[in-house]
């Protein structure tokens, strides 16, 4: 389980672009690694669009401020196998689903 916000996505972003990408993207790994402090703005201009900085609830769709990513944790990169980003809004509807039928 991790949590995912968006202060993680811009804390992690050359860590997880060099992951994703390694070294078939050079300029783009050098601007996000020249810039300390990044902002989703400066991200979103350096890669060209703000996927990396969408935090996508799977259950619902929406974009959220805050979700935990929940799945099989594969190695120490963090990469997970059969992952699901869930909001906090379908995490306590889970909850109630379960106190329902205790």
């Amino acid at each position: 389980m991790k949590l995912i916000t968006k202060e993680n996505l811009l804390k992690n972003i050359v860590k997880d672009w060099k992951f994703q990408y390694g070294d078939s993207s050079p300029e783009i790994t050098q601007k996000l690694q020249s810039i300390e402090d990044p902002t989703e703005e400066e991200v979103t201009a350096i890669i060209g669009n703000n996927s990396w900085m969408s935090n996508i609830c799977d259950e619902c769709g929406r974009e959220v401020p805050v979700s935990v990513k929940l799945g099989e944790e594969v190695d120490e990169t963090e990469l997970y196998a059969n992952a699901a980003n869930i909001c906090t809004i379908c995490l306590q509807k889970a909850l109630d689903l379960t106190n329902n039928h205790s």
